[in-house]
């Protein structure tokens, strides 16, 4: 029998023409889900998929392919680091957008590091730093998102001012003091809307407020014995009692009796000077020294 070799050579000797290409291919056992490799010169490799949903790919020193139940170790051609695919209407691959992750790692159902965020039964969660978390509940019952915590945060700060047209529920700060106290030791809030209860005969200091800080601060103190209560302003600052402007650092009292009690707001201000103005009290209050 005469032939061409798979050279193209002329050969002309007697026999069967054997192919070495073709006589490895009609070697090799092929499986369904599986491709075949060239090896090497008229060698070959059947590569079975061995299981759903793969991807096929190089082996990590590039020596032979493999089909791969992950992307991880896959490098896809046109994209960088801190880069992310975009998808098409059509659902298309179509490049690659830059993307700065900020810290930020996406898709974790119970976040508990830093930068985390995730969802998982209706909670959009974010945990951030000395271990707190915040998340947002939307649908927590009809027509209600629910704001929460599980870490145990009880407070949300901010210099920015909020409106709303809805109805706005809470609870009044309440603190109470068995001594001489400046209100905002503690804490910053107990000069925005906090009650502050008086169990024994005492002055109550208000802080300085300069006028960088605005108006609206607002205070309030209550007796819970027949003890005399002062409120003393800081010496620069002054008092308005029932309409009538004090003079700077000068205090006020309550005649002594129990359930006394006063509220003021820091009104207006006079060259840096606040003034505290009375908004409503109980029992006889009296300008002091």
């Amino acid at each position: 029998m005469c032939a061409w070799d798979r050279t193209g050579a002329w050969n002309s000797g007697g026999g069967t023409a054997q192919d070495a290409t073709l006589t490895a291919l009609a070697g090799l056992t092929i499986t369904d889900v599986s491709i075949v490799e060239g090896v090497g010169p008229d060698a070959f490799n059947v590569v079975a998929a061995g299981g759903s949903n793969r991807l096929l790919g190089s082996n990590s020193d590039n020596t032979a392919l493999e089909f791969k139940s992950s992307i991880t170790g896959i490098t896809i051609g046109g994209f960088t680091a801190n880069h992310i695919p975009q998808i098409d209407g059509s659902g298309n691959l179509t490049g690659a957008a830059s993307a700065s992750w900020g810290g930020i790692i996406l898709g974790d159902s119970t976040p508990d590091a830093a930068g985390e965020f995730g969802y998982d039964s209706g909670k959009f969660s974010f945990y951030g730093a000395n271990s707190e978390d915040i998340y947002i509940e939307p649908g927590n019952v009809s027509n209600t998102t629910k704001i929460g915590s599980n870490t145990g945060i009880t407070k949300i700060a901010t210099t920015l001012g909020f409106a709303s047209t809805g109805v706005i529920s809470g609870k009044i700060n309440v603190i109470s003091k068995a001594a001489a106290y400046t209100l905002g030791t503690d804490s910053t809030d107990e000069l925005y809307g906090c009650m502050t209860i008086a169990t024994t005969a005492m002055t109550l200091t208000l802080p300085n407020v300069d006028a960088a800080s605005g108006t609206g601060q607002s205070v309030c103190m209550y007796s819970t014995t027949a003890s005399v209560i002062r409120v003393n302003p800081n010496d620069a600052d002054k008092i308005r009692l029932s309409g009538t402007l004090g003079a700077s650092g000068v205090d006020i009292y309550s005649a002594g009796a129990a359930g006394n009690f006063i509220c003021l707001m820091v009104t207006d201000f006079a060259t840096d000077v606040a003034h505290w103005t009375t908004l409503g009290s109980q029992g006889t209050w009296a300008v002091g020294t």
